[in-house]
């Protein structure tokens, strides 16, 4: 009976805020997780940092999540609407105080990051994406008489669709390297 809806990481949300609150979890002034018996819960976290706690349902362990349980506090279905996200306002995964839990675009949640964090990360995913020198996988791969699976080995290129993609689409830029 529950309808999947769909976030901006296109994962999908069961309504778990919903069923938690009606069943009596919620978030407390100092932003933890408070079972249905009023008992803290263990904030465990989420590989992104996120405070989590589960909770059964229908037989399944579901993941809910102290800043979407807050927000639906705070903002009831509206943290289901398209195109909304859940923000941390000073962009704290643990500070999951009213105050700081908001609802808007994604837009709006890059605008919470510090201009620091935003140039950050944007290195760090430059980095990763220039992994191999476009031009020296091409003259290899000409060497060796168009071999893919020497110039896959030589460089330790793991799929077929990188090595597509390093020889069609990406153009290395030697300022990044």
């Amino acid at each position: 009976n529950r309808i999947l809806m769909r976030a901006h990481n296109k994962r999908g949300f069961s309504f778990i805020e919903k069923i938690a609150s009606k069943r009596g979890y919620k978030v407390d002034e100092s932003g933890f997780i408070i079972g249905y018996r009023g008992e803290k819960l263990s904030n465990y976290k989420s590989k992104q940092g996120y405070a989590k706690c589960t909770i059964s349902v229908d037989g399944r362990n579901i993941t809910l999540y102290a800043h979407r349980l807050m927000a639906y506090q705070k903002y009831g279905d509206k943290i289901y609407e398209s195109g909304n996200v859940v923000r941390h306002l000073d962009n704290n995964k643990e500070n999951n105080k009213a105050e700081n839990i908001a609802i808007g675009t994604c837009l709006d949640n890059l605008g919470d990051l510090p201009i620091e964090l935003i140039r950050e990360r944007q290195e760090t995913a430059t980095k990763k994406s220039i992994k191999y020198n476009r031009d020296e996988v091409i003259d290899f791969y000409n060497k060796c008489g168009r071999s893919r699976k020497k110039t896959m080995e030589q460089f330790n290129i793991s799929s077929t669709g990188t090595f597509h993609y390093i020889l069609n689409k990406r153009k290395h830029n030697s300022s990044c390297d």
